[in-house]
């Protein structure tokens, strides 16, 4: 029973790096997308070839001005333009959501276990 308990310890000190490894990958998205914004004029640029048919190009007329293109809106989906940044950010959030969600039932499983073992072991430890 106390290896679980130590099992289940280990385990959320493990969940807990996993989400600051999460957050670090969303300060690089931001960070990314931050860089790229303040080079280029204050604005985000779009490179999309798509971005030619239903958006304007935000003043950028010839795009060997930009500054750190790879890092622009390159990727279009749907409707929608994004950039490396984005990537970052989108699934570091989503992974921080998980990890949070498997902190939690671990946090709740360990709490059981504890409260179990006190209830059936207190009794032999005590004089």
């Amino acid at each position: 029973m106390k290896n679980e308990i130590i099992k289940k310890q280990s385990r959320l000190i493990s969940l807990l790096f996993v989400l600051l490894f999460f957050i670090i990958l969303i300060s690089v998205g931001g960070f990314f997308n931050k860089l790229v914004v303040s080079q280029n004029g204050g604005i985000m640029p779009v490179l999309s070839d798509e971005s030619y048919k239903t958006f304007t190009h935000f003043g950028y007329k010839d795009p060997s001005e930009i500054e750190y293109p790879f890092l622009s809106d390159i990727f279009t989906i749907g409707n929608a333009i994004f950039s490396i940044g984005d990537f970052f950010i989108i699934f570091g959030f989503i992974s921080l959501l998980v990890t949070c969600i498997l902190i939690i039932h671990c946090n709740h499983q360990l709490k059981k276990l504890k409260k179990h073992y006190d209830k059936n072991f207190s009794l032999y430890n005590s004089p």
